[in-house]
């Protein structure tokens, strides 16, 4: 799982601040796709770390952790990944994504 977290960051262009908003909503939507994509093909070695590090982002951005404030954390996703999903799919997401990061 450190590989994942260590390659996410690395892959940062040269003198970013992984704490800038833009950034972490940049490496939010990669690894949420890379965690949609592993479960799509059914790579459960990587679905974890993956879903684990798009929850860290989702921390970063709102500013709180998941026990703190879940809606708060359900808005940035939310805002993140575009009208196309409503309220209750976003909820059911977020939760899924705890899940798979072993977190709940």
């Amino acid at each position: 799982m450190a590989d994942v977290i260590v390659c996410c960051v690395a892959s940062l262009p040269s003198g970013c601040d992984i704490d800038d908003e833009m950034n972490s909503e940049a490496l939010f939507r990669k690894n949420y796709e890379l965690y949609e994509a592993a479960k799509r093909r059914g790579e459960t070695e990587e679905v974890g770390p993956f879903a684990l590090v798009s929850l860290l982002q989702i921390h970063l951005i709102s500013g709180v952790s998941a026990p703190k404030d879940r809606e708060a954390n359900v808005r940035v996703m939310q805002s993140h990944l575009g009208p196309m999903f409503s309220e209750t799919n976003v909820r059911e997401m977020y939760d899924r994504l705890r899940k798979d990061a072993g977190i709940e």
